[in-house]
């Protein structure tokens, strides 16, 4: 009996977790990956987690034993339809909503959450309190200590296993699907553990929803396009033509990362025919590119007759299949060398074994997503203490027309902390926003001009970006 009650409580642990690590992943392409969004919505179940197990506890202790095995199959039966049916299906729809609606980050962070989150994770909150008292163990406060100890121990396990495991081989969807699935077959044990009435009509509905949901996952996935979702982000390659060409597009969290024109490889991106021409004028020998571009800048490059070596750097490991299997749909040559890791890692083994490069192009930056660890002081030191004398590092970002904003100021002020003087050329400009596509060098190049700004400097102890780019964002939802 014990061991049956633990497998229903393992069952809503796993969903509970992997549904906080799906919200997290299903928001990226809307609000963008950030300590603040994380920390809303963990905050939101966590306390929905807590209001459940206070109100459910006495719940608990009023009911027969009887009655509560019925209770707590009803309510997991519950919230697993409403995953399924309103969470799943709205939350980017009721991001978008509320974000034009409110034009207020945070105010669509907690409505969100508050609405797709905090209901059915405090009806599943119901799961220690009920089994606990159900529980065949004693004493009930071994009972207790026994459930909560699992439940930390599980909740874990069940987190990593999910972005680490389930995320890269059956995707987004079909990881809610299969949550959706777990907690209706730990709703079905409870009702066949314990309940002896109406046993077949439970065993009817599990059924039919089985049905439904089986539907549900073949058909989750587009078939036209590319689609993979790594430990690190959400992966789609689409095409589109234009008159003289195909251009196919790379797209991370919904964003445009990269794109090429099909038959001659060269990406149509301002940003990158600009530093592509920069490296031409520059011709360095020994290339460092943090963040790949899904290796459009390093592939164009390593054909010029003066780059002998190119260094590639991204977290994410599958780029490097990814890129070359379905993107660029070719060989890269053996002078560009991938290596999956953080760019602070790499930077920091690269200083251990006196690397230099001649040219350091950093493009993790865009509009939305901005790594802290790589806008801080220390960053910026470190990326200069591996570039060689006299030689340059390149800043692809994308900020405000005027960089006016805190976070241009900022970002200016600290890298002018470091280098005597930064040089900027808009490289392209959106018509229907706020905000440019700037290169930024460190030393004097044609075009580009010098640019010093007044502001705070982010250094690893202490730094306010996640805020300044909230504000940046909000600038432009406000337009």
């Amino acid at each position: 009996m014990h061991v049956f009650i633990l497998l229903i409580a393992l069952l809503e642990w796993f969903t509970t977790l992997a549904i906080q690590m799906i919200a997290l992943r299903v928001a990226a392409p809307i609000v963008w990956s950030s300590v603040i969004v994380t920390s809303v919505y963990i905050w939101i179940i966590l306390l929905a987690l807590s209001w459940g197990y206070y109100v459910w506890w006495k719940v608990a202790s009023i009911h027969k034993k009887h009655n509560l095995a019925g209770i707590l199959a009803i309510f997991l039966f519950i919230s697993a339809i409403y995953y399924g049916a309103i969470t799943f299906g709205m939350h980017q729809y009721l991001l978008n909503f509320f974000l034009h609606f409110t034009q207020n980050y945070l105010v669509t962070l907690f409505l969100t959450a508050i609405l797709l989150f905090f209901i059915p994770v405090f009806i599943a909150a119901q799961t220690i309190p009920l089994l606990t008292e159900i529980n065949t163990i004693h004493s009930k406060w071994m009972a207790a200590w026994s459930m909560l100890f699992w439940s930390t121990i599980w909740s874990f396990l069940w987190s990593v296993w999910t972005t680490i495991l389930l995320f890269p081989r059956i995707g987004i969807i079909r990881t809610s699907v299969l949550s959706v699935i777990i907690l209706l077959l730990a709703s079905l044990l409870s009702f066949l553990l314990y309940s002896t009435k109406y046993r077949i009509a439970q065993i009817v509905l599990f059924l039919v929803l089985s049905a439904w949901i089986t539907y549900w996952w073949y058909t989750a996935h587009p078939r036209d396009v590319f689609r993979f979702d790594s430990a690190y982000q959400q992966i789609i390659i689409d095409e589109f033509t234009l008159q003289w060409d195909k251009i196919r597009l790379f797209l991370t969290d919904g964003a445009f990362a990269s794109g090429i024109f099909t038959h001659t490889k060269e990406s149509p991106f301002w940003y990158i025919r600009e530093a592509v021409t920069i490296t031409e004028k520059l011709q360095p020998n020994n290339v460092l590119v943090l963040w790949t571009a899904w290796f459009t800048y390093p592939y164009e490059i390593v054909t010029k007759w003066f780059a002998q070596h190119v260094d590639a750097i991204d977290i994410d490991p599958d780029v490097y299949r990814i890129a070359q299997e379905h993107f660029l749909e070719t060989q890269l040559p053996d002078t560009i060398v991938f290596y999956p890791q953080s760019a602070r890692y790499f930077v920091r083994w690269a200083i251990q074994e006196w690397k230099g490069y001649d040219l350091i192009f950093v493009d993790a930056f865009n509009g939305k997503q901005i790594p802290d660890e790589l806008i801080t002081q220390e960053f910026f030191q470190a990326i200069q203490s591996i570039t060689n004398p006299w030689w340059t590092i390149l800043f692809n970002m994308i900020l405000d027309k005027e960089l006016e904003t805190t976070l241009a100021q900022n970002i200016l002020t600290t890298l002018n902390t470091v280098f005597p003087t930064i040089y900027t050329k808009n490289v392209w400009t959106n018509p229907d926003s706020h905000v440019n596509n700037f290169i930024l060098s460190t030393k004097a190049l044609t075009d580009y001009t010098p640019t010093f700004r007044e502001g705070e400097v982010y250094t690893d102890n202490k730094r306010t970006s996640e805020s300044d780019i909230l504000s940046f964002l909000q600038r432009e939802v406000m337009r």
